[in-house]
């Protein structure tokens, strides 16, 4: 009887060293693009209507927008004398074609096209169900 219970014993502390050891599944992983419009290396010259260049990159995010790509976009508040990373673009989950058509629109961005920003397209990747209403792990 005994034997019994240490033998019983045995495979259920097996069982639990058998499951601890397994390693956690990964949470589902979302992904989007991202666009980090930072600071280009070009001074506008004397005279540069920067006023008419600032409303054409806001038409061209209005064109995304309007296009059906653009989930968020806007300027980043940057700690004094910081302004590498000006403002961010996100976009829906990475694929070949939406990749094109973004590449499309930064193009024909008069900001980017002067010089004054650069595109850095990454990737974004975060838990699926994260929200940007509440912190992780909370329903909100």
């Amino acid at each position: 009887m005994r034997s019994h219970f240490i033998a019983g014993l045995t495979a259920v502390l097996l069982l639990a060293v058998a499951d601890r050891a397994q390693p956690q599944q990964p949470a589902t992983i979302e992904q989007r693009v991202l666009v980090l419009l930072e600071t280009g290396s070009t001074t506008p010259p004397p005279g540069t209507d920067m006023r008419a260049l600032q409303r054409g990159h806001l038409a061209n995010i209005r064109a995304m927008a309007e296009d059906g790509i653009l989930y968020v976009a806007g300027p980043l508040a940057s700690p004094e004398n910081d302004h590498r990373v000006r403002g961010i673009l996100m976009f829906g989950p990475p694929s070949q074609q939406l990749l094109t058509r973004i590449e499309g629109h930064l193009a024909n961005d008069p900001m980017i096209k002067a010089g004054y920003l650069v595109p850095k397209i990454r990737t974004l990747m975060f838990e699926k169900g994260a929200s940007l209403d509440a912190p992780v792990g909370t329903s909100g």
